[in-house]
């Protein structure tokens, strides 16, 4: 990706600012959203001009979930069979998933992920940063691993990055992001926005 030198505006020009509560696919939890666009609107007041974006509507899941369990059974395959080897059930149940991915389909998600982050570093050519909320749903109970749904829509509780895309698109890309507290919800619960810029792009 480079220095990032490339990604800097160039002096004088304006920040070019997108935003976007979904990406194009992710389920946002009505508080979450609301609380976005109040603080949009109060960015906006301040005189940070953003406008509507539509990102590449691509979802790395897919490739990435299993990709992923690759990496962690690599990581644990020595003890991950081990119930007294101190990993999480989550953690033995991702790297267990690994004897489903042999070498043809992994190299087949690589190439996935290579167009996942083509698309995105197109896309980051005609803006500097990207606002998104940083979670797709406020905090829940602790001890539970994840949500099963948001906004009535069903969200697998055992998936990483299910319920926090816009966070995960950025790990994904390698893209330097900020997490910045908006507001709070109803329940006094803390609500937050991500600034995202282009892989490469820290300056």
């Amino acid at each position: 990706y480079g220095t990032g030198a490339a990604n800097a505006p160039s002096a004088g020009r304006p920040l070019r600012v997108g935003f976007s509560s979904d990406l194009g696919f992710a389920p946002v939890d009505p508080e979450v959203r609301a609380g976005f666009e109040a603080a949009l609107a109060a960015l906006a007041d301040a005189g940070l001009a953003a406008t509507p974006a539509t990102p590449p509507p691509l979802s790395p899941l897919p490739f990435i979930v299993p990709m992923l369990a690759c990496e962690v059974y690599a990581a644990f395959a020595d003890v991950v069979d081990d119930p007294e080897s101190g990993l999480s059930p989550q953690t033995r149940a991702v790297a267990g998933a690994n004897g489903t991915v042999g070498g043809p389909e992994y190299v087949r998600l690589a190439t996935e992920r290579l167009a996942f982050e083509a698309a995105w570093r197109a896309w980051f050519a005609d803006w500097d940063v990207l606002l998104t909320p940083t979670t797709q749903l406020p905090a829940f109970e602790v001890g539970r691993y994840g949500p099963d749904a948001i906004d009535d829509q069903p969200v697998d509780p055992e998936a990483d990055g299910g319920w926090y895309p816009t966070s995960f698109v950025a790990n994904v890309l390698g893209a330097p992001a900020i997490s910045v507290p908006s507001g709070a919800t109803a329940a006094g619960l803390p609500l937050a926005i991500q600034a995202m810029g282009a892989p490469g792009g820290d300056l």
